[in-house]
């Protein structure tokens, strides 16, 4: 078992005048080896959702599994800090939370907090450095002498080296240019299918989710109210526009093609490659004419 939902449902500040419902009775099942993407629109509750992934946050009712701990709504549970080693969870911004002196000792810090020895947080530091795509060299210089882009990969390696098996991410290319945004997603997706990381993925870009995610889940003013393949979401106009969202760039430009050329395509069509194909099939062409 991964990570299990039973019926949760969470306040903030219970009680008081200013309770806000967050979460209602939500249902759901992660099992190892998903990549998931959360959707919905500003305050919907996705925030509120990834941080019971590893109890950061309990639920004022019902129940989370996480893993072998049952975390249970309204009690006060105790011996959970073990999840969080199994359940990497990172922010937005992640970089903000880099304090120590150098990046070594920023990526050590987790590994050490978890029983790790020096020298064994040491030589996870030299591995998990790589995997964010930066070299050697950068352990020994100091975080906040590197590029917002590097700082992030830091942050994340520090995740990382305490070897979750499910990484739990909020908007992680927020703030990066273009080309920053690519490679960050690409090093998700190689941790995904490399290193078998269970991957679940808060964004507002619809193009991730297409590109990426095998399973989407949306959640709206609290309620999870969509649980299924990208496709089969992306080819219901009827839900995207229910539930506040929009469409990967490509399947637009499809809908443009087809009320421009007067041709029917198949919206679940996610690469320019295949959508060339299909359009020269459609109007007779051929696809390698120059």
């Amino acid at each position: 078992m991964g990570i299990k939902f039973e019926k949760v449902n969470f306040r903030y500040a219970e009680g008081s005048s200013r309770e806000t419902t967050a979460l209602i009775d939500i249902d759901l099942n992660i099992e190892l080896g998903d990549y998931i993407a959360v959707v919905g629109h500003t305050g919907s509750g996705k925030s509120t959702l990834i941080q019971h992934m590893n109890a950061l946050i309990q639920p004022n009712s019902g129940v989370v599994h996480i893993f072998d701990k049952m975390i249970i709504g309204g009690k006060k549970n105790r011996n959970i800090n073990s999840v969080r080693k199994r359940v990497g969870l990172v922010f937005q911004f992640p970089e903000y939370q880099l304090f120590e002196e150098t990046v070594e000792k920023d990526i050590m810090f987790g590994p050490m907090n978890f029983g790790a020895s020096k020298k064994e947080a040491s030589d996870k530091a030299k591995e998990v450095i790589k995997l964010v795509g930066l070299d050697d060299s950068f352990l020994e210089r100091s975080p906040l002498n590197l590029s917002g882009g590097q700082m992030r990969r830091v942050a994340i390696a520090g995740i990382l080296a305490m070897d979750p098996e499910v990484l739990v991410l909020d908007e992680p290319t927020a703030g990066l240019d273009p080309l920053g945004q690519k490679e960050m997603m690409a090093m998700f997706h190689n941790l995904y299918l490399n290193h078998h990381k269970t991957i679940v993925l808060i964004t507002h870009d619809m193009n991730y989710v297409a590109q990426y995610a095998k399973r989407v889940i949306v959640l709206s003013e609290g309620k999870l109210v969509y649980d299924g393949k990208p496709r089969e979401l992306f080819a219901k106009s009827e839900l995207i526009k229910e539930f506040q969202l929009d469409l990967p760039e490509i399947t637009k430009l499809i809908i443009d093609i087809e009320a421009k050329c007067n041709i029917q395509l198949n919206k679940n069509i996610y690469d320019i490659d295949t959508l060339a194909l299909a359009i020269c099939d459609k109007l007779g062409g051929d696809s390698n004419a120059r």
